[in-house]
């Protein structure tokens, strides 16, 4: 196992990251996302800290066109 967890908590910190990349690509005013530090608990993921950098005209068009 990575850093001590289990096969299972892995799969889930792997599906967080898979879902930051499809928010990611699905939100085209997003120009990057810093998540630090990330902790996984069982089956549930936290980020401790986030930052979400992007264009912000166009992220008031989509989040009021959405």
């Amino acid at each position: 196992s990575r850093r001590g967890l289990s096969p299972a908590a892995v799969d889930t910190l792997a599906g967080f990251m898979v879902a930051l990349g499809a928010l990611m690509s699905t939100q085209g005013w997003i120009e990057e996302i810093d998540v630090n530090p990330v902790m996984v608990r069982g089956d549930e993921v936290f980020a401790v800290d986030a930052l979400i950098v992007g264009e912000p005209a166009a992220a008031v068009r989509a989040l009021t066109h959405a």
